[in-house]
């Protein structure tokens, strides 16, 4: 194993504990992928929300294809109106973190709501740390909201099953 792949090796694991720190204190559940499928409710709406909140974040692997939409897309919070982060694991450690986090999601489900709509929301982010709050947040809001955890690594499972539920939906069997 070489030295980068060590030091990518350690880092995910420390998001990947910095992500159970989060679930826990915040009393979140990690819902698997596999059974977000059963997770979606007959004739309601749905949303992926990638609740990345981090420096110049985009998602290279789903695009806004399959109703997959961006916290950061929606905010009026930009990188100028605040400092963020080079990475979810810094930008939890933020003083005004929990404030940006809930202007995102105000902001969000202001632009949802807009059309008469409360989607099931689906809550992942790149780390899976900064998803733990949105989807708690989401909650609180009265949304029913479901952790999926982190995207980094596992991109091509979670872009499966959202392709699984987008056809299983086409065909009216959800």
């Amino acid at each position: 194993m070489s030295i980068l792949q060590l030091i990518v090796a350690l880092s995910r694991a420390c998001e990947e504990f910095r992500s159970m720190v989060e679930t826990s204190r915040l009393n979140v559940v990690q819902v698997p992928i596999e059974s977000i499928p059963y997770c979606v409710e007959k004739d309601k709406d749905y949303i992926f929300v990638d609740a990345t909140i981090r420096k110049r974040y985009q998602v290279p692997f789903m695009g806004r294809a399959d109703s997959v939409q961006m916290l950061l897309d929606h905010g009026a919070v930009t990188e100028v109106e605040v400092a963020l982060k080079k990475s979810e694991a810094k930008q939890i450690k933020a003083d005004d973190y929990e404030e940006v986090a809930a202007q995102l999601v105000d902001s969000f489900l202001a632009k949802t709501r807009e059309h008469g709509s409360e989607p099931v929301c689906f809550v992942f982010s790149q780390a899976g740390i900064t998803a733990v709050l949105v989807t708690q947040l989401l909650r609180s809001k009265g949304l029913r909201a479901f952790y999926i955890g982190a995207t980094n690594g596992y991109e091509s499972e979670v872009r499966e099953a959202i392709r699984e539920i987008r056809i299983l939906r086409e065909s009216g069997l959800i």
